[in-house]
């Protein structure tokens, strides 16, 4: 019989403590999730618990795999328990993403978003350190909308409406790198299921 998966308890603490760097950013929204490379097998079927001494401690996790609930205590720390999961060895993966928040606007100031871009950078380098100089900045908001209905972003200013189109996937990339986020604005069609950062 195959072992199921299981994670040492501070290989996720650490996790956490990494997406702590970004509490009181209140432009960006830190996530944790579990994704199964089973084909077929429901998310709603995954369990994950921490199998401390004092007994199994069920981890919460969101619809889409998030962990919304992970105990943090220093006994845990100390003893590093397994966290184990009902699926087999090398059907769960755990990623550690961003995503910044809706604004609130479909036409919004660009300042928005640059300043989301700055504050996660600002966190990236202060985890790195001296180490921050080798990793590019990211640079690149990504508006995600359904597939299946056409969207576009407009970026605005004086000078241009520069309009870019979604790819096969939804996605839409802006890059900041030569926007001046104080004379434009970017204007969405609907509201996105998500907006990310890459390079």
């Amino acid at each position: 019989m195959a072992a199921n998966a299981s994670i040492p308890y501070n290989t996720l603490a650490k996790t956490f403590d990494d997406l702590a760097l970004l509490k009181g950013k209140d432009k960006l929204i830190p996530n944790l999730k579990v994704r199964l490379s089973t084909n077929g097998t429901s998310l709603s079927l995954l369990k994950l618990e921490v199998n401390s001494s004092r007994g199994a401690i069920p981890i919460k996790l969101g619809a889409d795999g998030q962990i919304l609930e992970f105990p943090l205590t220093r006994e845990l720390r100390s003893e590093n328990p397994p966290v184990t999961s009902n699926q087999p060895e090398g059907a769960i993966s755990i990623r550690m993403g961003v995503s910044i928040r809706y604004p609130g606007l479909l036409d919004e100031s660009a300042t928005y978003y640059a300043g989301a871009l700055d504050d996660l950078n600002a966190a990236i380098k202060k985890k790195l350190g001296l180490l921050a100089l080798a990793v590019p900045k990211l640079k690149t908001v990504v508006f995600e909308f359904e597939p299946s209905k056409p969207a576009t972003v407009t970026v605005c200013n004086r000078k241009e409406n520069r309009t870019v189109e979604a790819d096969e996937k939804g996605r839409i990339k802006v890059e900041f790198s030569s926007i001046k986020p104080g004379e434009t604005r970017i204007i969405l069609p609907r509201e996105p299921k998500n907006i990310t950062v890459s390079k």
